[in-house]
């Protein structure tokens, strides 16, 4: 149903933006249908929870601390 797709569309977006509002900011590298689990929740408003798997590409994004620091000091 549209309403299952737009709830698990949904809570996509919110785990990959979680991950990327971190300090240090965690990048996936791998985002696909495969890499992402479903169980079922049992409720009207979400009959599915939705959670990121696979992080063997995600890397930590420091480099981008440092770069910033050297332009401002």
């Amino acid at each position: 149903e549209w309403t299952d797709r737009y709830s698990l569309a949904l809570q996509m977006v919110k785990s990959i933006n979680y991950l990327h509002n971190l300090t240090p900011m965690i990048l996936h590298r791998d985002i696909k249908s495969m890499n992402f689990l479903l169980r079922p929740h049992g409720t009207d408003e979400m009959r599915y929870l939705l959670k990121v798997c696979d992080f063997g590409l995600a890397e930590i994004r420091r480099e981008v601390l440092i770069q910033s620091s050297e332009f401002v000091g």
